[in-house]
């Protein structure tokens, strides 16, 4: 048979999200300063630092419930085999 050809959806997967964040990456990539030909003048406005502290107390919430929630499955598991050895040991 036939050597199958490589295609974008191929290498990629067909979902469509490999594919915008590739070109996410290459739209940020050429916005950047190094392809500018003039220095860019910005500022973070007062609701823009406020969105970016929001984003950082997400984050740092959502960690805290994840890391939580792990060590809680690893607690009930202890727990759980303790008992059934304790039930054993002592039943």
């Amino acid at each position: 048979m036939g050597k199958k050809e490589k295609t974008f959806s191929t290498v990629f997967g067909s979902s469509g999200a490999a594919a915008s964040m590739a070109f996410f990456i290459l739209v940020m990539l050429f916005q950047s300063p190094a392809f500018a030909e003039d220095q860019i003048l910005a500022y973070i406005d007062p609701g823009t630092g406020s969105l970016f502290i929001q984003i950082l107390i997400g984050l740092i919430c959502g960690a805290l419930f994840c890391i939580k929630l792990f060590f809680s499955s690893i607690k009930s598991f202890f727990g759980r085999l303790a008992n059934k050895i304790w039930k054993n040991k002592n039943g």
